[in-house]
C-alpha cells in the first residue's frame, strides 16, 4: 500500500506526459486544444489523486494500529523463537494499553513460540485447543489475546464480507425478521467454520437440544 501511495505522489509530475498522449490517441482538433481545457483536466487530475491519497493514507494508518496481528502468525514462529517480535508486541501496548498484563503476556508469548504442539492452523484452533485442555486458565493472557484476534476485524475487507454475508442472511431469513434471531444466523453464517469444529463434538447436539427445551413454547416437546 505504501508503494502504490508513493507511485501516486509521482503521478503528479507525469500529467504533462499523459495529456499530451491522451490528445495524441484522441486525434483532437486544434480547435478543441487551449490552456483553459488543459488546466481543466489538470485541476480534475490532481483532485482524483488527492482523493485516492486521502483513502489510501486513511487505510494505511488503520492497518499500521493492527501490526500486532502478527504476534500470532503460526508461520514466523521458528523466527519469533530466535527473535521476539517488540515491534508487534509495541504495537499491542500502544492500542489495547490497559487491557493485558504485558510481562505476563510477554513471557507466555515465548512459551507458545518454543512450543511446536501449540503451533495451529489458526487463531480459532488454537483457541478451542487451549479451550479444551484448560490452557486457558493457565495462559490467561495468552488465551486474552486470542479472543481479542477472533473479535476484531483485520481490515474493511472483512467487513464488507460480513455485510454480504448478512445479505445472504436476510434473503434466506425472508419474511421472518427478529433481530434476535438474524443476529443467531449472522454469528452462525460468519463464524461457520467454527460451527463446524464444534459440531464434531459428540455433546454438540444434546447441548443444542437442551438449549432448545428450556424455550417458553405452546407445545410441550419433552417427552419423559
Amino acid at each position: 500500500m505504501k508503494k502504490t501511495a508513493e507511485h501516486l505522489q509521482r503521478q503528479r509530475g507525469e500529467f504533462d506526459r499523459i495529456f499530451a498522449l491522451v490528445e495524441e490517441h484522441l486525434d483532437t482538433s486544434k480547435r478543441n486544444r487551449g490552456a483553459d481545457k488543459k488546466e481543466q483536466y489538470k485541476d480534475l487530475f490532481f483532485k482524483i489523486l488527492d482523493t485516492i491519497d486521502l483513502h489510501m493514507e486513511k487505510r494505511i494508518s488503520s492497518v499500521e494500529k493492527l501490526a500486532f496481528l502478527s504476534l500470532l502468525d503460526f508461520s514466523k514462529f521458528v523466527e519469533y523463537d530466535k527473535t521476539f517480535p517488540d515491534t508487534a508486541f509495541n504495537s499491542l501496548k500502544e492500542t489495547y494499553a490497559h487491557f493485558f498484563d504485558y510481562v505476563l503476556l510477554r513471557s507466555e508469548l515465548k512459551v507458545l513460540y518454543a512450543s511446536p504442539e501449540l503451533v495451529k492452523r489458526n487463531v480459532s484452533e488454537l483457541t478451542l485447543f487451549m479451550r479444551s485442555t484448560g490452557l486457558c486458565n493457565g495462559m490467561t493472557q495468552l488465551y486474552k489475546l486470542c479472543e481479542l484476534f477472533l473479535t476484531v476485524p483485520s481490515t474493511t475487507a472483512s467487513v464488507e464480507r460480513t455485510f454480504s454475508a448478512l445479505k445472504r442472511i436476510k434473503t434466506f431469513q425472508r419474511n421472518a425478521t427478529g433481530q434476535r434471531r438474524l443476529s443467531g444466523l449472522a454469528l452462525m453464517s460468519i463464524e461457520k467454520r467454527m460451527l463446524h469444529l464444534l459440531k464434531t463434538s459428540d455433546s454438540f447436539y444434546e447441548k443444542v437440544i437442551d438449549e432448545f427445551t428450556k424455550k417458553d413454547r405452546r407445545m410441550n416437546f419433552i417427552y419423559k
